[in-house]
């Protein structure tokens, strides 16, 4: 299993506009959509 990579701005960039933050970290691995 590949090394998980964590990503505090993936999460507003995933969200775009709607500027949705939650104070958890996302957890992204290589390869890995949302």
């Amino acid at each position: 299993m590949p090394k998980p990579v964590v990503k505090l701005e993936q999460l507003n960039i995933s969200f775009g506009e709607k500027q949705v933050l939650h104070d958890f970290s996302l957890t992204i691995y290589p390869g890995q959509s949302l």
